[in-house]
């Protein structure tokens, strides 16, 4: 018999037992929920990248051609369109507001 293999053996005669068994799962829950919120921390943080850098992105873009088309737009405006802006306004808005709770939450 190797040694490794006599280690082994004196090993598996052993019995442990825990003292506190209360503390271990108490230990053992708090690092899976540790891993958890950073999972979900990550997520969020990915989120508010992606969202900052399609803000910066729309900042960037020249103006007047942009508000040019928008007044141009306008200006033949009917209810089929306004209801189409109107979706897509409440659309944006629940977006980000969405963002922003998602925000509160990761770093409460």
């Amino acid at each position: 018999m190797s040694a490794f293999e006599s280690i082994l053996s004196a090993e598996r005669s052993k019995v442990y037992q825990q003292r506190n068994i209360d503390l271990y799962t108490y230990y053992t829950m708090s690092l899976i929920a540790q891993a958890e919120a950073e999972r979900r921390m990550k997520a969020r943080l990915k989120i508010l990248g992606s969202m900052m850098l399609i803000s910066v992105a729309l900042m960037m873009m020249p103006f007047k051609p942009l508000t040019a088309s928008l007044a141009s737009y306008l200006t033949r405006l009917d209810w089929q369109l306004f209801l189409i802006l109107a979706l897509v306004g409440y659309g944006l808005a629940l977006c980000m507001a969405i963002g922003l709770r998602g925000v509160r939450l990761a770093f409460r």
